[in-house]
């Protein structure tokens, strides 16, 4: 990725017990667990851009830049894992990447989803343990963000 390149972050960066027990406990973080942290850890990539909230909702009426990788890692579970997916996809650039984790049985929702998508754009899905990804087809210019730019206006 150019160093130019802008890495969106959104996250509801919500402190909750399972976060200090897996994150925060064995790793002894220097700052609990919050936007704030997030920002002090990544404050040397000023390419790195928080926006606090759930995806997609906190940018479903404002969002109007198409994105090279999506990243999902947000609800794994229906209805939202749909919602967050299907607003990213007509965002993704042609030939641009779609990603996440929980690639596993454990998390049937998210292995259907991303299947299916896969299917749609007659896409390989590759993995590596629990990360997956795929790329969306370079095909027609009338598909992906200016799908989403007309569903908006």
């Amino acid at each position: 990725m150019p160093p130019s390149a802008t890495v969106w972050c959104i996250d509801p960066w919500q402190r909750n017990s399972w976060i200090i027990d897996l994150v925060e406990k064995p790793q002894k973080v220097e700052r609990p667990f919050s936007v704030d942290a997030f920002r002090h850890y990544t404050r040397d990539c000023p390419n790195i851009k928080t926006i606090q909230g759930y995806s997609p909702d906190v940018v479903a009426k404002t969002w109007s830049t198409p994105v090279d990788l999506f990243f999902d890692d947000s609800d794994h579970e229906e209805p939202g894992l749909s919602r967050n997916r299907d607003f990213w996809a007509k965002w993704l650039k042609p030939g641009g990447t779609f990603c996440g984790d929980e690639y596993s049985s454990d998390f049937p929702a998210c292995l259907r989803k991303t299947y299916q998508l896969a299917m749609e754009w007659n896409a390989t899905v590759s993995h590596a343990g629990l990360f997956w990804w795929m790329r969306k087809p370079a095909t027609s210019l009338a598909s992906g963000a200016q799908d989403a730019a007309r569903a908006t206006h």
